[in-house]
């Protein structure tokens, strides 16, 4: 028995990582390293990648 996986990402996660990369440079200089911030920004952003851009398929 062979099961075929496949993952589709949305076509546009790929330009919201790199606004999301842009956000994270520009704020991280009023942040300081161990803020409790990034951690909580990173969770929110992964956490709607994965429910709205990311799709699992198994045949």
């Amino acid at each position: 028995m062979t099961t075929k996986l496949t993952v589709k990402v949305a076509w546009w996660v790929q330009p919201y990582l790199d606004l999301l990369m842009l956000m994270f440079y520009v704020i991280a200089p009023f942040l300081e390293e161990d803020d409790p911030t990034i951690d909580w920004l990173l969770k929110l952003h992964s956490g709607f990648i994965c429910r709205f851009g990311i799709r699992c398929l198994a045949d």
